[in-house]
């Protein structure tokens, strides 16, 4: 009885560290899923300077360790429409381009100027949407920005006022914007010699359609729409050349353009069908990368995540095989002792 406790005593003593260990490693351990480290963190502190706010808006971020483009990483705060930012300093000494390393904390200073927009009224003319408006700094002026002047049939544009009918005060490349603002563009009717034009829609080789031609168009007026373009059998409509211009501007013809159908081809056509081939079986005298994504046995470099997995297993199998061989080797070396 003596030399059985003793035993079960051994066995007991030489397993039980390496169940603490076990739980150990389960316990502390994170369960990311992978084993691979994540990047380190950084942390920034952001200065918002506003102009006509004295105090900055301050913001804490936290990066991962790394190059960035401040102007894209950055972005303008709450409330804050209104302003654009005109200049980054900080970080690593100023600059677009910084990178972030592991462990420090970097100061960033984004100062930022109101921004306001001209709105471009047409005023009975026509002003394209790209040009309707234009924004620019507080007490900046728009220079070459300003959009290309409008255009309305019969009229010549004279210019942009501050009021409708003239009486405010002119717009011009260098007028210093002070906040939002409407312009309207003027004009003087065209009281010369009347000059109209012609834009005539042909169908060119393929069209099936008739040539239709507008007649008695001013400078500026829209240019009336195209026709239907129907084809010739086997043939595409392909779209205008010149392509049409939104405004008259002259004389032009446009010119159908036309595109070949190819014809899909017919079925049972053994020309241009796919072929299928079984699959071949690998020989097992040729030699085959396993480690190779396409071969038949190949699964591809395991992943940064599961070689780490794996590591964890070899780790918790090969533990308990440690202790075991200990105790193996302690019951060996045991000589039990009988008591007389």
């Amino acid at each position: 009885m003596v030399f059985i406790k003793r035993r079960h005593k051994r066995l007991l003593g030489g397993l039980l560290p390496v169940f603490v260990i076990i739980f150990l490693i389960f316990a502390l351990t994170p369960n990311t899923g992978v084993s691979a480290l994540n990047p380190g963190d950084v942390d920034v502190i952001l200065y918002h300077h506003y102009d006509g706010i004295a105090t900055p808006v301050q913001e804490t971020k936290q990066l991962e360790a790394g190059d960035y483009a401040l102007s894209a990483l950055f972005t303008l705060t709450t409330n804050s429409a209104n302003y654009k930012a005109y200049e980054i300093t900080g970080a690593s000494g100023g600059g677009e381009l910084v990178t972030f390393e592991e462990g420090y904390i970097y100061t960033v200073h984004i100062y930022y100027a109101r921004v306001y927009t001209v709105t471009f009224d047409g005023n009975g003319g026509t002003v394209l949407p790209a040009n309707a408006t234009r924004t620019v700094s507080a007490g900046g002026t728009l220079g070459a920005d300003m959009p290309p002047s409008p255009s309305r049939g019969g009229y010549i544009f004279t210019g942009w006022n501050t009021a409708a009918n003239g009486s405010g005060t002119p717009f011009t490349a260098s007028t210093q914007v002070t906040g939002d603002i409407t312009v309207y563009a003027q004009w003087t009717q065209n009281t010369g010699p009347s000059v109209t034009y012609t834009v005539s829609y042909t169908p060119g080789d393929h069209g099936n359609f008739t040539a239709v031609t507008h007649t008695n168009l001013v400078f500026g007026a829209s240019t009336p729409a195209p026709p239907a373009t129907p084809g010739q059998s086997g043939w595409t409509f392909n779209g205008w050349s010149p392509t049409p211009n939104l405004t008259v501007t002259g004389s032009v013809t446009y010119v159908a353009q036309w595109r070949q159908v190819t014809d899909p081809p017919t079925p049972g056509d053994k020309e241009g069908s796919p072929t299928t081939e079984p699959p071949t079986t690998p020989d097992p005298d040729d030699n085959i990368d396993i480690t190779d994504p396409d071969s038949p046995l190949g699964g591809g470099t395991p992943e940064t995540g599961d070689a780490g997995i794996s590591n964890w297993y070899f780790v918790l199998l090969g533990i308990p095989l440690v202790g075991f061989c200990i105790v193996l080797k302690t019951k060996t070396a045991y000589k039990p002792r009988y008591l007389k």
